[in-house]
């Protein structure tokens, strides 16, 4: 979005408000795809605070270790066995931190 477009949007918003009398009306305000909050973390809003706060610190070290252990255990076949190690355990420590992702 370019900053003419922003400013648009935000002359709209204004307007919106001035017209319901300084509030938005819930049905004027879209939520963004994905910015839904699941069963659980309205239930437990504390909890999923902090769950989210735990997949935003601990995804890329989660990523990175499963790269290196990945590397490490493809040493038994040479460079070639490295490198694929790293490569295959760099996609489950992506695909662990997917999973956590759809379940926030």
């Amino acid at each position: 979005m370019d900053p003419r477009e922003e400013l648009q949007a935000l002359r709209r918003m204004a307007e919106l408000e001035a017209r319901t009398g300084g509030a938005l009306a819930p049905a004027a305000m879209s939520p963004t795809i994905g910015s839904e909050i699941p069963q659980w973390g309205r239930k437990n809003p504390r909890l999923y605070g902090v769950a989210g706060a735990l997949r935003e610190t601990l995804g890329l070290p989660v990523e990175a270790l499963a790269s290196a252990a990945g590397g490490v255990l493809g040493t038994a076949g040479g460079p070639i066995g490295s490198i694929g190690g790293a490569g295959l355990g760099y996609g489950i420590g992506k695909g662990i931190t997917r999973l956590a992702d759809v379940a926030l």
